[in-house]
């Protein structure tokens, strides 16, 4: 679990902050990660490919959302993250974020795939993104207003 962890906050700091991701273009990208995306997402609107370190990243646009697909260099899949309206939330994610979080209203909510576990991420309206699993235990919390303080000090500079 910790290194499913490690690897979800690594994605979210890469997605937040583009620091380590480098965008690539379709001609760069593996043949093999192209077509197996493309088999998964013929009628995707746009692909978008990132690379960090050793990992590729698919971000596919869709009618319903985004998916974002995180390969190895062979293809296997690492983790998969699909937007889904809050609605969507099971039932024992929200009432856990109701009791933790009471005062608050979720705004943006993930689902989040990889070969060993399932989770949600949950953004809510006071500034905190949750990592919650289907059945409500929360595993990780990180404050995005800290984030927001630290970039827009960091844009005056």
């Amino acid at each position: 679990m910790t290194s499913v962890l490690a690897i979800c906050i690594a994605l979210l700091y890469c997605i937040s902050t583009d620091a380590i991701c480098d965008s690539i273009g379709p001609g760069s990208v593996p043949e093999n990660l192209r077509s197996f995306v493309d088999s998964l997402y013929p009628d995707a609107s746009q692909i978008k490919w990132e690379k960090e370190n050793d990992l590729w990243e698919a971000e596919i646009c869709e009618e319903d959302g985004e998916v974002s697909i995180l390969l190895d260099e062979m293809g296997s899949v690492i983790e998969t993250e699909t937007e889904i309206v809050p609605d969507a939330l099971p039932r024992a994610v929200e009432e856990s974020i109701k009791v933790h979080y009471p005062d608050t209203i979720i705004k943006e909510a993930e689902h989040v795939k990889s070969p060993e576990k399932e989770w949600y991420v949950v953004e809510v309206s006071d500034g905190f993104e949750i990592l919650i699993d289907s059945v409500g235990n929360i595993f990780s919390e990180d404050d995005k207003t800290d984030d927001d303080t630290e970039e827009s000090e960091d844009s005056h500079d």
